[in-house]
């Protein structure tokens, strides 16, 4: 585990309380079996809550098959770090009612797959990014978080109401996050769509 996760593993330990830190997620302490237990389920959700203000990427999708099922022309194969789509896309930056393109996830057989009409598809998600590369408000989301998931195996006898704390401390600065994140886009202003361009 990287030095950024053990500090957000110990900032997790702090908020609640624990005197004794980690330096290794493989050492022989409590204290480590439990982040180790918990670490990564709570990082894919927190950077999925994230949403938006997690690194959006463009990837061009990679055919599976032509004619996959009867209602779809195309399936492609889901990108393996991704955390969730955004669109695919159009060829337009800011899509309209009539220029977004329908897709839809399916498992084929025990392949997870984007079914669309869409040919040579480009797909734009939200991926994984390295914590270190996470500012500070990010940083205390995720640690509020991490601590209100391994407060019950660290301590029993620890007040519900501590746990509801760290939950209500992580939405706080989530929301923070967030907004700081939008704060740093300037988007497009959205076009009109056609149907109402013409009226």
């Amino acid at each position: 585990m990287a030095e950024s996760s053990i500090v957000l593993c110990n900032m997790a330990l702090s908020h609640l309380g624990q005197a004794k830190t980690i330096v290794d997620i493989e050492e022989d302490s409590a204290e480590a079996r439990v982040c180790q237990l918990f670490y990564e389920t709570t990082r894919k959700k927190f950077m999925r809550d994230c949403g938006f203000a997690q690194a959006s990427k463009f990837v061009a999708l990679s055919l599976i098959a032509e004619d996959p099922t009867d209602e779809w022309a195309y399936s492609y194969g889901y990108p393996s770090d991704c955390l969730a789509i955004i669109r695919i896309r159009s060829g337009s930056r800011i899509d309209t009612p009539d220029s977004v393109v329908a897709y839809r996830l399916a498992t084929i057989g025990s392949t997870k797959v984007i079914l669309t009409d869409m040919e040579a598809a480009e797909v734009e998600y939200s991926a994984f990014i390295d914590e270190s590369l996470w500012p500070a408000d990010m940083d205390l989301a995720f640690s509020y978080l991490l601590a209100a998931y391994i407060a019950p195996s660290l301590n029993s006898s620890l007040p519900s109401k501590t746990i509801g704390t760290m939950r209500e401390l992580y939405k706080i600065e989530l929301a923070e996050a967030i907004e700081n994140a939008a704060a740093e886009e300037v988007p497009d202003k959205a076009p009109e769509a056609e149907s109402i361009r013409v009226r």
